[in-house]
């Protein structure tokens, strides 16, 4: 049945001696894990990758204005105006500031990303 459907008989036969050595070797048979393709670039790589093709770059943070009384009246009065919002009235506000997170170990680099020409967005 095998030969019928075009696979022959020897494809099965190193199949099963290969098992068996597997199995005389370790003395169990476990499919080994498969390798899969090669990554070229790391994950760290591929985000980087992600900013620059939203026309993102790294770009050291300015140092913004200090605020003065009116900027804080300013922010105050947004507050509360909008203390009694809810969720889903935040989900149409995008809020940011320019953290970065290092999660492992700090490289100690401050960098925060923008598109070019833009200092304070």
């Amino acid at each position: 049945m095998a030969a019928a459907k075009g696979i022959s008989l020897k494809s099965w036969e190193c199949t099963i001696s290969r098992a068996l050595a597997r199995f005389n070797e370790t003395g169990e048979y476990t499919r080994r894990p498969s390798q899969g393709p090669h990554r070229v670039t790391t994950r760290g790589d591929n985000r980087f990758l992600q900013l620059i093709a939203l026309g993102l770059h790294a770009q050291v943070p300015a140092t913004g204005p200090i605020l003065i009384r009116e900027h804080r009246v300013g922010r105050l009065k947004f507050a509360r105006e909008h203390v009694h919002w809810q969720n889903n009235d935040r989900r149409r506000v995008l809020f940011f500031d320019e953290s970065r997170f290092c999660l492992w170990s700090s490289d100690r680099r401050v960098l925060v990303y923008r598109r070019l020409g833009e200092r304070f967005s």
